[in-house]
């Protein structure tokens, strides 16, 4: 039993290692080199908002994909379970964590959205993008 926890451990540090990488890539660089900002060294308040919205969008979508990720992996450990009732109560528990944490990631996304909406940013959290 304690390779089997092991090997879960390892499958799911190894699934975040490459939904992290997927995410990086396909968002590109964070610094845009051909920005003349870049060059003099010109950043303005504007900038340092886009920056944290990046990072913001980045770990609340790796945050959402983990809750489903382990969402699916308790679906899965409490239809094999075969009525071992330990394994059908780690099931209900992983789903469980999962629903809370899908629910802490779309209230994050809510309470973001409404800080800057408060603070006269308009973010649409589902483009990510910003109009200034």
């Amino acid at each position: 039993m304690k390779n089997k926890t092991k090997a879960t451990i390892l499958t799911a540090i190894i699934v975040f290692i490459i939904l992290l990488a997927s995410q990086t890539m396909a968002a590109g660089s964070l610094v845009d080199t051909s920005d003349p900002s870049y060059k003099d060294g010109s950043y303005t308040l504007d900038d340092i908002r886009s920056y944290a919205i990046y990072i913001i969008k980045l770990i609340l979508s790796l945050v959402g994909t983990l809750s489903l990720v382990f969402f699916v992996y308790g679906g899965l450990t409490f239809l094999l379970s075969a009525g071992n009732q330990t394994q059908v109560k780690k099931g209900m528990d992983i789903i469980q964590a999962a629903v809370i944490g899908i629910v802490i990631t779309f209230t994050s996304v809510l309470l973001i959205n409404l800080f800057f909406h408060g603070i006269g940013i308009n973010w649409n959290p589902a483009t990510g993008k910003i109009p200034f």
